[in-house]
């Protein structure tokens, strides 16, 4: 609705998936990923949500305890 608003909607695409797995996102290369999950998914996603990122792109991880951040930047 935001994009919208702000005449952004044609240059976006939004997906809502189990990590990379969306059959519209399949190849893709996406500049922003939001993963607002536990610790352990992401861990296991981390290869996934890797390729599924552009050069240069950014992934916004939320949801997680400070104490698990490390095991996760690992991943």
């Amino acid at each position: 609705e935001n994009a919208r608003r702000n005449g952004l909607a044609p240059w976006l695409r939004f997906y809502v998936a189990p990590g990379a797995r969306h059959p519209l996102a399949q190849g893709a290369k996406f500049d922003l990923a939001f993963a607002n999950i536990l610790a352990r998914p992401l861990q296991r996603l981390a290869p996934s949500l890797a390729r599924a990122l552009a050069p240069g792109g950014t992934l916004v991880l939320s949801g997680l305890l400070a104490r698990d951040a490390p095991g996760v930047l690992s991943a």
